[in-house]
Formats: C-alpha cells, structure tokens, sequence
C-alpha cells in the first residue's frame, strides 16, 4: 500500500530486463479485474518499440505494439498512452511516411496482437505526446490531447495543443 510509504526497489517487479534494451515507461493503469497495465517503449540499438504489459496470473507478460519511428532532438519515442476506460486501447504517435501521425492501438488478445487506426494522416506537421484525459466524465469520453506543429530545435519551435473527439474510443 502506497500509505506505507515508498516501496524499496527489492520489493519491486522487473517488467524489462536489460538484456532486451533500455525502457522508458509511458503509461500505467488498472484493467477490468484491477490488475496493473503499462504501455512503454525499448531502445534496442537505434529501434524503438511500444511494447504492452499486463500483469496476468501472478506475472508480467509483455508485447510488442508496433516501432517507434524516428524521433526529434533525441527523444526515443513521440509518446504513448493507455485509455484508463479500457487499457486494451492504447493511443501513440509513431512515424508513418514522413511525419509522426497519432495512432490508435487495440488488442483483443492481451497484446499479442494489434489493430490501428489513424487519427492523423497525411500531415504536414509532427503530431506528437498523445494524452488522454481521464475524471471528465461521459460526455468527454473520446477525447485525445497531443502536440502538433514544428521545431528547429527544443528552444526554437512553433507548436500548438490540439484536441480531437475520437469516436473509436468510446
């Protein structure tokens, strides 16, 4: 219990081991049954991965979502989330053609396997850091926060938050 204070490292479980690259966590939330799941990604080499997991019969199983893509001023990855409503849903942004597009992510396997969805194409700009908000209530289910816009460097950039309502959500 978090009431306890902080947990020691020793008492905590390893998700990723080393061996399979360095991890950078994105997410974490609870499914229907109250059992932990996160999104994050390994840097293996120069590839980026999403990866999925979920702590199932007394272990962590994980999965691979889909690569990262390229990345700006070395940030390994645009970014990832969980719908906390249903954490079989993940929204990211990953390169697809020559921009980082915001993509959604389902699973109906425990992350074994993946459908998408865009809910960007074809844009001119990067789109990246998807959020969902969560504690808006019904009538703001759907909704997806990321950055759009471009950048010379990470003091010099022109970006904008856009909100967009996506039906597949809900």
């Amino acid at each position: 219990d978090l009431a306890d204070g902080p947990p020691r490292v020793r008492d905590l479980e390893r998700i990723h081991a080393p061996r399979d690259g360095r991890a950078w966590p994105m997410d974490v939330a609870q499914d229907a049954d109250g059992d932990p799941v996160a999104v994050y990604t390994s840097l293996r080499g120069a590839g980026d991965t999403f990866r999925y997991a979920r702590f199932i019969s007394g272990r962590w199983e994980t999965h691979p979502i889909v690569a990262a893509g390229r990345t700006l001023f070395g940030y390994h990855n645009a970014g990832a989330t969980l719908d906390h409503a249903d954490p079989s849903r993940v929204v990211l942004s990953r390169t697809i053609g020559e921009q980082n597009e915001i993509e959604l992510r389902a699973t109906t396997d425990g992350g074994r396997t993946w459908t998408a969805r865009a809910l960007t194409h074809d844009s001119d700009e990067f789109n990246v850091r998807p959020v969902i908000p969560r504690g808006l209530g019904d009538d703001h289910e759907g909704l997806v926060l990321y950055v759009k816009g471009s950048a010379a460097s990470y003091r010099r950039y022109d970006t904008s938050v856009i909100m967009l309502r996506a039906r597949e959500l809900r």
